[in-house]
C-alpha cells in the first residue's frame, strides 16, 4: 500500500487565522524518521529509572490543555539537549518505585504523532522531530516518545500557555529554552554551564554543516538541492489558495471547510489548455445530491488554471491536477433548534449561529469530496499516488447536532470540542485508494467527529451510511 505521510493532526486553538498557513506549517511540522527497533523501545520501557535520557509518566490523555503542554516542555528539553531522549508513558511511581500500569486504548489514540508534533511546534519554534510509539510489553501498551537532538539551534517557547483553571502561572513560558536539568528533570535554562553546553551542541552544527558543504565543492556536487515535487505542490498550492479563497476569505475564518487533492509527481503543464480543465470537472463532477462542485456558471481562468466562486463554494483546479475546494460552515449563519419535543417544561433552547456544527450537513460534504476526488484521480497516471489534505475549524466551543429527529443525536449530552483546527492528511497509491476510498472517507469521518467529545459513531455505522448516500437515501 502507498505510505501513509500525516494522519488526523488537530491543531490546538490559539493561531489568529487558523486556515492562514495549512502548507507552510505542513513544511515545518517536523515528524521524526527515526529507526527504533521493537526490542529497543522495550528496553525504554523496561528501564528501570529516569534520567537525562529517559522520563517516565503515569497513564495520562493528550488533550491540547495542561498535560499537553507539561509533557512539551518534557519533549522540548529533550530536543535541546546532546543526543535527545524519550519519554514513556504508562508507568506510576508510588513509594519511590514505578509500576507498570500501561495506558488505556483511548489514551493511545489520542498520542498521534502528527497531532502531536502540531500542537508542540505551535508553542515553539523552530520547529522539533518527534515520533509516538504504541507498543505493547507484557499484555500492556505504552505510549514511547522519542525525540531526537534539535537538528540546527535550540527550540525555543514563542506561545506561552497557561493552566487551564486559569491560575496565573504559566504551564509554558514565552521566550523561554527547557532542557533536562542534572538531576533529570526538565527547566528553563538558567545556569551558566548549561547555557556554554548548548551553544557548544549548537557550534558543532553548524560545524558539521560546513564540512559537508566543503565535502560536496570538492565533489562537484550542487550545494542546493533542487526543489522535490512535494515542495513544488507547496508553493503551487499556496499560489491557487490565494486565488480562490479570495471571494471568502473574510467568512471562511469563521469557520468552514478546505478540501485539496493532487498527484505525487508535479508537471506544470499537465493539463495545459482551460478547455481541458473544464471539460475534465464537468464529466467527473458528483450530483448525487447538490452538484459538486457547482460549475456550470462563473468558471474564471487563471494563468495557472481556473476558479469558480458563484454558488457561496469556492473551487480551483490548476494545469498541475491539484484541486482546491473551499466552503464556510452553513452553521454560521443561522440558530440550531432541537428536533425534540421535551415532555413537559420549557422547550430546549437555541444554539446560536456559530456555536454548532449539523452533523449529517458535514458528513454529505465529506462523502461528496471522496466521491468526487475518487472520479478525478483516473485523470491522473495509474502508477502514481494521490496525496489530499481536509482541514475543519475553528471548531473550539462548537457542539455536534442534528436537525433530523431520526437520527440518535441529542446535542444536549455532547460536549463542545476543545481542539480549534481539524486536519486530515494522506498520501497513498492510487490503485490502492480507488480500492478502498470508502473506508478513508469514514476514517476522516470518525476522526472529525471525535473532535466532539460525548458521542460515538462508530467507523463501521458511518461506512454504512457513506454506502447509504450514494444509493440516495439522504435520510440519515
Amino acid at each position: 500500500m502507498g505510505g501513509e505521510l500525516l494522519t488526523g493532526i488537530a491543531r490546538s486553538e490559539g493561531d489568529d487565522d487558523p486556515f492562514a498557513n495549512d502548507v507552510q506549517s505542513q513544511g515545518k511540522l517536523i515528524v521524526a524518521q527515526d529507526t527504533y527497533s521493537r526490542e529497543e523501545l522495550v528496553k525504554l520501557v523496561n528501564s528501570t529509572g529516569e534520567s537525562g535520557r529517559v522520563e517516565f509518566k503515569a497513564p495520562l490523555v493528550w488533550d491540547g490543555k495542561d498535560n499537553s503542554a507539561s509533557l512539551a516542555k518534557d519533549i522540548v528539553a529533550f530536543a535541546n539537549s546532546r543526543d535527545g531522549g524519550a519519554i514513556v508513558i504508562g508507568k506510576s511511581q508510588s513509594q519511590g518505585r514505578f509500576e507498570f500500569v500501561g495506558v488505556t486504548d483511548e489514551q493511545a489514540k489520542s498520542f498521534d504523532t502528527t497531532r502531536v508534533a502540531e500542537w508542540v511546534n505551535s508553542k515553539f519554534n523552530p520547529p522539533i522531530s518527534l515520533t509516538c510509539h504504541p507498543i505493547d510489553v507484557d499484555d500492556k501498551l505504552y505510549i514511547v516518545i522519542t525525540i531526537p537532538e534539535f537538528a540546527d539551534v535550540p527550540s525555543i517557547c514563542v506561545r506561552a500557555v497557561g493552566p487551564s483553571d486559569g491560575t496565573p502561572k504559566p504551564l509554558l513560558s514565552k521566550r523561554e529554552i527547557y532542557v533536562r536539568t542534572a538531576n533529570a528533570a526538565s527547566a528553563p535554562l538558567e545556569s551558566a554551564d548549561d547555557f556554554r553546553t548548548l551553544v557548544g551542541l549548537a557550534a558543532r552544527k553548524r560545524m558539521d554543516e560546513m564540512l559537508t558543504t566543503f565535502r560536496a565543492i570538492m565533489q562537484g556536487k550542487p550545494l542546493v538541492a533542487p526543489p522535490n515535487d512535494n515542495e513544488l505542490f507547496a508553493k503551487h498550492f499556496e499560489t491557487v489558495k490565494a486565488d480562490v479563497e479570495k471571494p471568502i476569505a473574510a467568512r471562511l475564518a469563521k469557520g468552514g471547510w478546505r478540501m485539496s487533492f493532487h498527484p505525487s509527481s508535479f508537471r506544470p503543464d499537465r493539463f495545459p489548455e482551460t478547455p481541458e480543465l473544464e471539460d475534465i470537472i464537468e464529466k467527473h463532477s458528483v450530483r448525487l445530491r447538490d452538484e459538486f462542485p457547482a460549475h456550470k456558471r462563473g468558471t474564471t481562468p487563471f494563468n495557472w488554471g481556473i476558479r469558480n466562486s458563484l454558488y457561496g463554494e469556492c473551487w480551483g483546479f490548476s494545469r498541475a491536477g491539484l484541486f482546491l475546494w473551499c466552503e464556510e460552515f452553513h452553521e454560521n449563519t443561522y440558530h440550531y433548534k432541537s428536533p425534540w419535543i421535551p415532555l413537559g417544561g420549557e422547550p430546549y433552547s437555541e444554539v446560536p449561529a456559530g456555536q454548532w456544527i449539523n452533523f449529517h450537513t458535514n458528513l454529505f460534504k465529506v462523502i461528496e469530496f471522496f466521491t468526487f476526488m475518487s472520479r478525478m484521480v483516473v485523470v491522473y497516471d495509474p502508477a502514481e499516488s494521490v496525496s489530499f489534505r481536509v482541514t475543519s475549524g475553528p471548531l473550539t466551543g462548537r457542539i455536534l447536532a442534528t436537525t433530523n429527529p431520526s437520527i440518535n443525536l441529542d446535542a444536549r449530552y455532547g460536549e463542545p470540542a476543545g481542539e480549534g483546527i481539524f486536519v486530515w492528511e494522506r498520501t497513498i497509491a492510487l490503485q490502492d485508494f480507488l480500492a478502498t476510498w470508502k473506508d478513508e472517507c469514514a476514517s476522516l469521518a470518525k476522526r472529525f467527529f471525535e473532535m466532539f467529545p460525548g458521542n460515538e459513531i462508530t467507523t463501521n455505522t458511518l461506512r454504512e451510511w457513506v454506502n447509504k448516500f450514494l444509493s440516495r437515501d439522504f435520510n440519515l
